[in-house]
């Protein structure tokens, strides 16, 4: 017998963050070995026999002291696969009861409270142990009362099978009600068909995430007003994927992201826009994305009447933007970040230097997105 530490690291840093599944299997494993498990924000590691440290988000933050001896950690921000249990313990029934006192760690917000318990009473699932394959779905853990799933696979679409087998799931409840989705990580999907297959499901609300790699066209983003659907607030759009250079960004993609946002804006529908930290390397840019999303993601249902606003009119508002997207995700821009980002966009595609001043409101016409005032 002694005394174990669980530390799930997203979990005490960020708001809003699911709890690890593993975390809650290693829990219960070792409860049934009359271990004594305690879970606690401050990871002291000499203080304990030994620690069950856990980290799926690659912030950069890490902690030197994962290397004592004693410290057995890992996580998706250590190895892009998943490393099973073993089998006894992966298919154990996880104890989430862990996290119940640290609720104001998962937000200072009631109704999100409540929402961490509804969480924690759902059914947590892993589809496949190697990303590719699917296991046998363990059906007898499923309750009807809490009619919640939550997946844990580092990418859900990635495995063979797994949108048919959601949907047999979500149809298996007996009051015929549908079971509602939600998952750790993003759902990753490349083309719009399986987008638009991937919405039919119910989400869990702020739980259910979908990332949609690449541009739309502009009958795809119509196509999203039109027909909406519940999981849209949740969805991801990375539009640098597939993206050679930079340049080609600037010149081929960024004209129609921006028109698009416009659309959206208008129509009081939110997505967000993934900037990738990654992909951009010139600053300028990286902040003319950064005030991009800000100016959408602020001006979407606000009184400022977002049809009438251009991004030059948003600006001279405000002497900083700051968008928080997701808890883990949110950045700012300064007035002179803003003033940089304008002019390098004024050398490097006037186009759309012009639209920053002069396009407050994107339409649909013919089918396509134009200039209201076109």
């Amino acid at each position: 017998m002694g005394t174990l530490l669980i530390y799930d690291a997203d979990f005490f840093r960020y708001e809003n963050v699911i709890p690890n599944l593993e975390c809650a299997k290693y829990a219960a494993w070792r409860k049934k070995k009359r271990d004594i498990v305690v879970a606690s924000p401050s990871f002291e590691p000499s203080r304990y026999t030994k620690v069950f440290y856990r980290k799926e988000y690659d912030d950069g933050q890490f902690d030197k002291r994962i290397l004592q001896p004693n410290v057995d950690y890992g996580g998706r921000a250590f190895s892009a696969t998943y490393q099973p249990f073993e089998m006894g313990m992966e298919k154990i029934e996880p104890d989430f009861s862990i996290y119940d006192k640290y609720r104001i760690m998962y937000s200072e917000k009631k109704s999100a409270q409540q929402q961490l318990k509804t969480i924690m009473y759902a059914t947590h699932v892993r589809l496949s142990l190697d990303g590719k394959t699917l296991e046998p779905f363990p059906f007898d853990r499923m309750r009807p009362a809490h009619p919640s799933l939550i997946f844990h696979d580092y990418d859900i679409a990635a495995v063979d099978g797994a949108l048919d087998l959601l949907k047999e799931v979500c149809a298996s409840r007996p009051s015929g009600l549908p079971y509602r989705i939600g998952n750790k990580f993003p759902i990753n999907v490349y083309n719009y068909k399986d987008l638009r297959a991937w919405l039919e499901l119910v989400p869990m609300g702020p739980c259910f995430y979908l990332q949609y790699n690449g541009v739309f066209t502009d009958e795809e983003i119509i196509d999203l007003v039109e027909k909406p659907a519940l999981g849209l607030r949740q969805l991801v759009y990375n539009f640098t994927y597939g993206c050679r250079s930079e340049t080609d960004f600037t010149l081929q993609v960024l004209p129609k992201i921006y028109k698009q946002a416009l659309f959206l804006r208008s129509c009081e529908k939110k997505i967000l826009l993934n900037i990738d930290t990654d992909f951009f390397k010139t600053k300028e840019l990286l902040d003319l994305m950064k005030l991009i999303d800000c100016f959408y993601g602020k001006t979407v249902n606000q009184w400022v009447r977002p049809h009438k606003t251009t991004l030059y009119a948003y600006c001279a508002w405000n002497r900083r933007a700051y968008l928080e997207v997701l808890p883990w995700i949110h950045f700012s821009v300064t007035q002179e970040e803003m003033r940089a980002a304008f002019q390098y966009m004024r050398t490097h595609n006037y186009e759309v230097f012009d639209m920053f001043y002069s396009i407050p409101n994107i339409i649909v016409k013919g089918g396509k997105l134009v200039n209201e005032w076109s």
